[in-house]
């Protein structure tokens, strides 16, 4: 199996184990490289992967002699890379198959079983006219015989396409992509159906045996039978003694390894394709965690960095574009969509050209004609600012874990829920995507939890229905789970503000280094139809028991201004009337500093002037401003902030060349904090205030709500 080693002078082409290593790595190296030019194009990681694999194949790396000779003639090696094929292609077949939400079948919804016929029928028989058409005009004769096949076969919709180019274009989650999904599972399974049937029968005629193939049928039927009765309670067994939130055992893994191998061994020994008993193993698989998840995560990871690379090596073998015409790829890429059939090799090269193209050019078209944040285009304002004093403010409140629910209550409990100032509370619990392929939206709103085994989801759920049950002002208090990979995450949250006419969206930041939650909070602040808060909780605003009991909460709003921070200043209007909260507003002012936007200081002056109008009377509120120079001041006063109160506000964005502010940016560790919430929420940072930063909407059109003229409310103020 080893070659001895270089330094010996051993030739590693004459071992089978180092010639697969290196096969391997030359693809994966390869892969990567093309992804890395590629990605800025928006190209799917299937154009990549075929690249690399035509790359190290006789269109170029090989057409060395030097290096067809060492990767390509051995035979071990091939036999070992024709091996690690099947056996990627039968777990990545299994991993995809436990990844399917059976329950499309059941209610698939119409517009989506439309599509999934259309997709089945339509290019089945246009294919078959095109390439009976068009056979006049090939001169090729073996492209002239293999073209219906190849327009029949090339016209079976495969799921796992469909999936990958969803989530190379990060679409998944959206309306469009889960309408995809459906109908592209839909269709798979009647392809697979059809082709299935076809093979058997194919061989039927070719052997004339009505006894062999009444046996393939039979054990079909017991390879079901065993896996319904006989694996699938096993799996289910290995969940209930897994803990919650735990990862398989290894045994369990290995046991389950065994079961695939088992199910295609079974199925190449009695007539069938090796991947169909791993398919129905893995529609039989409870995708529920940790099965679904582990599964995915441990074997799918591997059958693809490890295993795959021998599909596209034995692709990049046989396709070689010095043989092909461009005549040839233009008539194949009028019947063919993405995929590989095992035919003659100078048909299979043009079937693999032609799908490259269509690859490269489907890609920009979809990013150019679909935008999923037009969806959530509003044409009025949604903020706290330019809301009635005493309206209902309805609030989406995310929740990634378990630790997020005391702190989002309590935040919700100092907003000053009461009959006069209702509130409206949407509980988004968001769960990553792992162990499936379809996105689940489910609202909680009719159910009732009858599991011996609480999920997460519904302890979250039970917490919120408590409170709801014990305080005055809250109209609604409603729960929703989206289970969805964090790429697209924001698009359930978008949505659900925007068909909720939701004001303010509140986004949990328990873990400053969690990149993956804070990429979600990145695309939700760019795409949300509302205004946007990210909260950062910790001390008093942690605890459990801070909504029932009486604690006092001193509360600071950081003013420097812009829109964000009228919004902050805004929202602390409604705390103030909460009667435990001490609210302290601090402006930072320059006086040597001449704004340049007349118009956003105009706005900043009736905004504190509403506000001392709110709050006239209150003795519990505190305004008094900061005189600052440079940003080493600017520094000194949040620190001192952060230490005497329990929660600050302040606005995301400032004017980066105001003087106070200028190059704090520049050492902001987390971006979408800003760089005063930056600073606040700093790792170095012992302190014992948690943090609210805002972002006020942004609106599509220019609509100003008609100010009251600055002077009559200074001589409010002073009567």
């Amino acid at each position: 199996m080893t070659s001895g080693g270089l330094v010996f002078g051993k030739d590693f082409t004459k071992s089978p184990l180092p010639l697969l290593l290196m096969q391997v790595s030359v693809v994966n190296v390869l892969s990567a490289f093309f992804q890395f030019l590629l990605s800025p194009f928006g190209q799917f990681s299937f154009v990549s992967q075929i690249l690399a694999g035509i790359a190290l194949g006789p269109s170029l790396l090989s057409r060395v002699e030097k290096t067809r000779e060492k990767l390509f003639i051995p035979q071990m090696g091939n036999a070992m890379i024709n091996a690690f094929e099947n056996l990627g292609l039968t777990i990545i077949f299994f991993v995809i198959s436990v990844q399917v939400d059976l329950s499309v079948f059941k209610k698939p919804g119409k517009l989506a079983f439309t599509i999934a016929m259309s997709a089945f029928v339509l290019p089945l028989t246009i294919n078959i006219s095109f390439a009976v058409y068009l056979k006049r005009y090939i001169a090729n004769e073996e492209l002239q015989q293999t073209l219906p096949t190849i327009a029949a076969y090339e016209s079976l919709t495969i799921f796992q396409q469909t999936l990958c180019v969803l989530q190379d274009l990060k679409i998944l989650n959206s309306e469009l992509g889960k309408i995809a999904i459906n109908s592209s599972l839909i269709a798979s399974l009647g392809c697979f159906t059809l082709a299935t049937f076809g093979l058997q029968l194919a061989e039927f005629n070719s052997s004339g045996g009505k006894r062999a193939f009444l046996c393939i049928q039979l054990s079909q039927i017991l390879m079901i039978a065993v896996i319904v009765l006989v694996l699938r309670p096993a799996m289910l067994w290995m969940i209930r003694h897994s803990p919650e939130r735990k990862p398989l055992k290894e045994s369990y893994i290995s046991f389950i390894f065994m079961m695939i191998l088992g199910c295609s061994l079974f199925g190449e020994l009695t007539g069938q394709h090796a991947v169909n008993g791993p398919i129905m193993l893995g529609m039989a698989t409870p995708d529920s965690p940790p099965m679904g998840s582990n599964l995915a995560l441990r074997l799918g990871s591997f059958a693809w960095t490890v295993l795959m690379p021998g599909y596209t090596i034995n692709v990049g073998k046989r396709v070689n574009i010095y043989n092909i015409g461009l005549e040839n790829v233009l008539f194949v890429g009028l019947i063919t969509a993405s995929g590989t059939l095992i035919i003659g090799d100078e048909s299979f090269t043009t079937m693999v050209v032609a799908s490259l193209f269509h690859s490269i050019i489907i890609a920009p078209i979809v990013k150019t004609l679909y935008d999923t944040s037009r969806r959530y285009t509003t044409y009025n304002k949604r903020t706290i600012q330019h809301s009635k004093r005493h309206s209902e403010l309805r609030i989406i409140l995310c929740i990634h874990e378990q630790d997020h629910v005391p702190p989002s209550i309590n935040i919700v409990e100092i907003t000053n829920p009461t009959k006069d100032s209702p509130l409206a509370v949407y509980v988004l619990y968001l769960e990553e995507l792992i162990g499936r392929t379809i996105p689940l939206f489910i609202s909680h709103k009719y159910e009732r939890e009858t599991s011996q085994k609480p999920t997460i989801a519904s302890r979250i759920i039970n917490v919120f229905h408590q409170y709801e049950e014990q305080t005055q002002g809250i109209d609604v208090i409603q729960c929703f789970t989206s289970l969805a990979p964090y790429n697209s995450m924001h698009d359930d949250i978008c949505q659900l503000a925007h068909e909720k006419f939701g004001t303010l969206v509140i986004l949990p930041i328990h873990k400053p280094d969690s990149l993956s939650i804070r990429a979600v909070n990145k695309n939700v602040l760019d795409n949300a139809p509302c205004s946007v808060a990210i909260f950062f909780g910790r001390g008093l605003l942690t605890s459990h028991h801070f909504w029932r009991s009486q604690s006092v909460i001193s509360v600071c709003v950081i003013f420097i201004g812009g829109a964000d921070d009228r919004e902050a200043l805004a929202y602390s209007v409604r705390m103030a009337e909460h009667p435990r909260i001490r609210l302290t507003v601090i402006r930072f002012v320059d006086e040597e500093y001449t704004p340049t936007n007349l118009v956003d200081n105009q706005d900043d002056e009736y905004s504190i002037d509403t506000f001392r109008v709110a709050t006239y009377g209150n003795k519990f509120v505190e305004y008094k401003e900061e005189n600052l120079i440079e940003a080493s001041e600017t520094v000194q006063v949040v620190k001192f902030i952060e230490e005497d109160f329990d929660l600050v506000l302040c606005g995301r964005r400032h004017d980066d060349e105001w003087p106070p502010l200028t190059g704090l940016s520049e050492w902001s560790e987390i971006q979408e904090m800003g760089a005063i919430g930056d600073m606040l929420v700093s790792t170095k940072s012992m302190r014992r205030a948690s943090v609210l930063v805002m972002q006020q909407q942004g609106v599509r059109v220019d609509q100003k709500v008609e100010p009251i003229p600055t002077s009559s409310m200074r001589d409010t103020l002073a009567s």
